[in-house]
């Protein structure tokens, strides 16, 4: 007896399953069609005919209709067979016939909740089981069986992640209608507290660096348990695993928490309005967080993050969030005298939270390690090699391990910890001739703990560029980022020499011997060298040499090279009056001559104001003869008034002259004006950088003309010398 009633318990089961199997046939059947037509077929069309265009490493990395497609069937099937899973609950009759049935609660609860996750996954079975078969008999764009069944499993988890928040939510909502509007609600909040989150830590916290990765592409859209496919096919994202990691944990409280919550249902509450469950209550918090956060950050945005204004508008905006979620829910005004004990506990937690990020009561802004607990750093910034490197997706950084170059870093965090905290989350000033540019740093100290604190700043003040000057001279930073440093005697390197006006001099034909004296003289020059000397010298250059590299030529740096994703195989060396063993060695091999600038030679010189032309994204700026970095411009542009403006033109020798001795090619990048200079027979000319404290008074005469204050500022505490002025034109050089 005791055999048959198991017995007939194990087919109970078995049939509840596949009757709740056979209503959701519709939705899987239509799924497979649609994965069939518009993914699977092609993908065997395009394994045939090798097209690799049309697919990626992965299957599921593929572009186009098709690859929203596989990213945007996974969240829609979750919500049909979650809905239709649980609708009996909903429905009073329904819910009395299935809670009749000589079946335990959990027993029917995971028959219906297997049933759906089973027709949400199949479907995914008619991509990958071809796709399997194609690797193994013709595979032309790389993929593995492996790559193929992690895909396919992460994408069962993220399935799984989204089906078990959807049967949550059914189980504590009492209509259909509710369901799916509260998953959509939840859904939506979870995004929108996440990225109103990130928004107000990176408003009120300087340096706040945890969103910069997580919400790249399409914003906090995708930190979203609902949309966690996509994530799928996000190449290098770092958060992928610890969000499906978070909110798989999330998945399964909520699943325990459904079961729980299913077997204390009962009938009455099948289609009721207006009663509380755990769903609505969620709802209403977390609305009325997102809520005050949104009305919080919208009022400190015009105000300068006041905090009195950004409180207000924080009480506020969670209290009308509150409010029409509580109207919405109860479906009256009736029960919210009664619910004012729940907003109250909400606005003490919101002000706790605001405080603790808005006065920084946990210390995060001002933390800089102490070297003893450093073991490495990691820095985006690469010097004058900056404008050669792909700031994209997952940023590269500059990993730096020995003591000066850490002391470096260091102290160049505090210094933009000691200016920056100070301003808080005020708006740049990022006009030329402003206190600070628009340039992101993003500092990562490594310990020896194994733990890494991370830092990320969106602008520099000028008054920190020395700390930048500093790092360019450690001689670690050097060997990672200047190419002279790196490279090794190649015949195929090609060394050209141009003289100080940018002005091609002579293509230095050097053997391998030769190559090896030449990188030694820069190298014992460059260690002696000075930040004062390299960023900010008393005299221009006297010229410079452009180093191209063949990759060959790199050995074991060139992985280095591409790892900090410099992109160029171009080195610059400027050769200042202090390289001394360089300029020996070019006068022993006679090309001393090829500096030298006739007297007479330069017709011309074309003036503007630095702010017009000088991007300004760099605090040390470098020329570069070769025209990488778009510093070279051709003369009939320049006559055509290539500058936006009639042509700023000088043609008196001795002002030619004056201005040659101010000419700069590389400086610290500081307001002043830009200058090229007409060489007789050349059609190019080169832009340099002439600093406002060095140039001659007669274009500093252009500035009275203007009645422009050099003594005071647009901006308080602005100093005298970062003061905005007009541009120079050729009527007011003139006079």
């Amino acid at each position: 007896m005791t055999t048959k009633i198991s017995l007939s318990n194990q087919q109970r089961t078995g049939f509840l399953f596949r009757h709740a199997v056979k209503r959701l046939k519709g939705v899987g059947f239509i799924s497979c069609i649609v994965y069939l037509a518009v993914f699977t077929i092609p993908f065997i069309i395009r394994s045939v005919q090798a097209q690799e265009e049309y697919f990626a490493s992965e299957v599921g990395k593929i572009y186009g209709f098709t690859g929203a497609l596989l990213f945007i069937l996974p969240v829609v099937m979750p919500l049909f067979t979650g809905v239709m899973s649980f609708q009996f609950m909903h429905q009073a009759d329904r819910a009395d016939l299935y809670y009749s049935l000589p079946v335990r609660r959990p027993t029917l609860f995971f028959t219906h909740f297997l049933a759906g996750l089973t027709v949400s996954i199949l479907p995914l079975l008619v991509i990958y089981l071809p796709s399997a078969v194609m690797v193994l008999i013709k595979n032309p764009f790389g993929i593995t069986l492996v790559s193929l069944l992690t895909e396919f499993l992460t994408l069962c988890l993220t399935l799984f992640i989204s089906y078990t928040l959807v049967c949550f939510i059914g189980v504590f909502t009492p209509t259909v209608l509710d369901h799916v509007l509260y998953t959509g609600g939840i859904g939506a909040a979870i995004s929108l507290g996440i990225g109103y989150t990130v928004q107000a830590l990176s408003q009120m916290l300087v340096g706040f660096s945890g969103g910069a990765l997580l919400l790249r592409n399409f914003g906090s859209l995708w930190c979203n348990p609902f949309l966690l496919s996509y994530r799928i096919f996000i190449d290098n994202d770092r958060y992928r695993w610890p969000l499906l990691l978070s909110f798989l944990a999330l998945a399964v409280v909520c699943l325990l928490l459904s079961v729980f919550g299913f077997c204390r249902h009962g009938c009455e509450r099948a289609g009721r309005v207006g009663g509380r469950t755990l769903v609505k209550e969620i709802c209403k918090y977390v609305g009325a967080y997102v809520g005050g956060l949104l009305l919080s950050l919208a009022l400190g945005g015009m105000t300068d993050l006041s905090p009195g204004v950004m409180i207000v508008g924080l009480l506020l905006g969670s209290f009308i969030a509150y409010t029409i979620i509580e109207a919405v829910s109860m479906r009256s005004f009736r029960t919210f005298g009664r619910s004012m004990k729940g907003y109250a506990v909400t606005a003490v937690c919101l002000l706790a939270l605001f405080s603790v990020a808005r006065f920084d009561l946990m210390g995060y802004q001002n933390r800089v390690p102490s070297t003893q607990q450093i073991a490495s750093v990691s820095i985006d910034y690469f010097g004058v090699s900056d404008t050669h490197v792909s700031h994209g997706e997952g940023n590269p950084r500059l990993t730096l391990e020995t003591p000066e170059a850490i002391e470096a870093v260091r102290n160049l965090h505090t210094g933009l910890v000691e200016s920056l905290v100070p301003m808080g989350g005020r708006e740049a000033d990022y006009y030329f001739g402003g206190t600070e540019i628009a340039k992101t740093v993003t500092v990562s100290y490594h310990l020896k703990n194994g733990l890494t604190l991370q830092r990320r700043y969106e602008k520099v003040m000028r008054a920190d560029f020395p700390y930048f000057e500093a790092l360019c001279v450690v001689p670690e930073f050097r060997q990672k980022t200047d190419l002279s440093a790196m490279v090794e005697p190649n015949r195929f390197n090609s060394f050209q020499l141009y003289n100080a006006v940018g002005q091609k001099a002579a293509l230095m034909n050097l053997d391998l011997e030769k190559q090896a004296e030449l990188l030694d003289a820069i190298a014992k020059d460059r260690a002696s060298e000075t930040p004062q000397q390299f960023a900010r010298p008393q005299s221009p250059s006297l010229g410079s040499i452009v180093i191209t590299a063949t990759p060959s030529a790199l050995g074991e740096n060139l992985a280095l090279l591409q790892k900090n994703g410099l992109n160029s195989y171009h080195g610059v060396v400027v050769i200042g009056t202090h390289y001394e063993n360089t300029l020996a060695l070019l006068k022993k091999w006679g090309f001393d001559q090829n500096l030298d600038l006739p007297s007479g030679q330069v017709k011309v010189a074309y003036v503007d104001y630095s702010g017009t032309m000088f991007g300004q994204e760099t605090p040390l700026f470098l020329s570069e003869p070769n025209g990488d970095n778009g510093y070279r411009t051709s003369i009939g542009m320049l006559e055509e008034g290539a500058w936006g403006k009639e042509p700023s033109s000088i043609l008196n020798p001795e002002e030619i002259q004056a201005l040659l001795s101010c000419s700069y090619q590389q400086y610290t990048n500081e307001q002043g004006y830009v200058v090229a200079y007409v060489v007789e027979g050349a059609t190019e000319a080169q832009m340099l950088l002439i600093p406002y404290e060095k140039a001659p008074e007669f274009l500093k005469k252009a500035l009275d003309n203007y009645e422009v204050d050099v003594t005071s500022s647009y901006y308080e505490g602005t100093p005298a010398d970062t003061v905005k002025t007009p541009p120079i034109t050729a009527q007011t050089i003139r006079e």
